[in-house]
């Protein structure tokens, strides 16, 4: 969508200027990455945008889905000032998509319980954001919470000092001292979080989670083929989203419907239904 509405946007200063493309793409690369570097530093200052952030910061366990675990509010405004940054200076569509996709595929990288070799981490980490760099950022830990902003190149943090080598960093938890109780990750709970925080706020102390787990290995019973509370929630928030996203996306899904029907190419895209259930229900089963 982003993409789409650069492609629509007048010719900014450096088309104007008949600049190379190629320099066009480098620059609005950088430009684009400091912005995120810089928003990314305004939204852990501002009290108010720090509310909508903090569900980002809020994950226990990192992985890959945290990458996308923001609050709808935060995705609006986010967007809406990047449309607005595009519309002001003019971006190229070309330059504006190859650094949405490069921010994209990094963030799910840096955010993924994925390691390299500490040799290749170490080089690659002079460029870009590798996961153990922005696992600092999703510390416990303040001072590490306040530190490694970078979305995509790691220069912008060496060259304001805010990069903290990830060698040096114990983390000790994930997540935030507050909101980190198994209660607190419903969806609702979740949602609700920005406006439940206070500053202050009265939470038990984390435990050694690492402690807990050698302790429930130790005493651990053959598992029963049951299904959870948390599996149940999984399989009806799955079916809710479905319904919902039938719902607003209708004309779509008859359309698609039209053409599976009628295009030989399509005619056996119908398969992709049991991956589907399989996402939804299979991995979430006894």
């Amino acid at each position: 969508g982003i993409y789409v509405f650069a492609l629509h946007q007048p010719a900014g200063p450096m088309s104007r200027w008949g600049v190379p493309l190629a320099l066009q793409i480098a620059v609005t690369f950088l430009l684009l990455d400091l912005w995120r570097y810089w928003e990314h530093r305004v939204y852990h200052r501002v009290p108010l945008l720090w509310r909508l952030h903090l569900v980002h910061h809020s994950d226990t366990h990192l992985d890959v889905t945290t990458s996308e675990r923001h609050h709808p509010l935060d995705m609006l405004l986010g967007t809406a000032v990047l449309m607005a940054l595009i519309a002001a200076l003019g971006f190229p569509a070309p330059a504006v998509g190859i650094y949405l996709l490069t921010a994209t595929i990094v963030a799910l990288y840096s955010h993924a319980n994925l390691r390299l070799p500490a040799g290749a981490d170490r080089i690659l980490s002079r460029l870009i954001v590798t996961a153990p760099v922005h696992a600092v950022h999703h510390s416990d830990q303040q001072a590490q919470t306040d530190s490694n902003f970078g979305s995509v190149l790691t220069a912008w943090d060496r060259l304001f000092g805010t990069y903290v080598d990830p060698q040096r960093a114990r983390i000790a938890h994930f997540g935030l001292h507050y909101f980190h109780l198994p209660a607190d990750t419903g969806l609702a709970r979740v949602l609700l979080q920005p406006f439940a925080f206070r500053r202050n706020l009265d939470y038990p102390e984390r435990r050694d989670e690492a402690a807990d787990r050698r302790m429930a290995a130790a005493t651990a019973q053959p598992p029963a083929i049951t299904m959870t509370s948390g599996c149940k929630d999984a399989i009806l928030g799955g079916v809710a989203g479905c319904a919902l996203g039938c719902l607003v996306m209708w004309p779509t899904l008859v359309e698609m419907t039209r053409t599976w029907n009628d295009s030989e190419a399509y005619q056996y895209a119908w398969l992709a239904l049991p991956m589907l259930v399989y996402v939804l229900v299979g991995r979430h089963g006894p």
